[in-house]
């Protein structure tokens, strides 16, 4: 069971990453001249980060309590599923949104 809430936790790191990707993608496509498109590739994502830093990793310096935190989670994962929509990624959407789901839920089960 440990290997396996080692795995599930591992799949959230990437899953992470994975938004973060997806915000940066989008802001790189978004962008109108070279300055732009390099410049929301960098912010999108920092802002992501910022969030996730700030009010949801577990050593966050702002405690925002359980609702607030699940409802961070679902704005910066489901703005991330929007970017890819957006940007005309959509299997990439549902894989991402599929395993945020199984993992969210894994996470649950788990109680990690």
């Amino acid at each position: 069971m440990e290997l396996l809430q080692g795995i599930n936790l591992g799949v959230r790191f990437v899953v992470e990453l994975a938004a973060l990707f997806a915000l940066g993608l989008w802001g790189f496509h978004r962008g109108r001249t070279v300055w732009g498109k390099y410049g929301l590739a960098m912010l999108a994502p920092l802002t992501g980060a910022g969030v996730w830093g700030f009010f949801i990793a577990p050593n966050a310096p702002v405690d925002v309590g359980p609702v607030l935190r699940l409802v961070l989670q679902v704005v910066v994962f489901g703005t991330a599923i929007l970017c890819l929509v957006a940007i005309g990624e959509r299997k990439w959407a549902i894989i991402l949104g599929s395993v945020i789901t199984v993992n969210g839920a894994l996470l649950v089960a788990f109680n990690q």
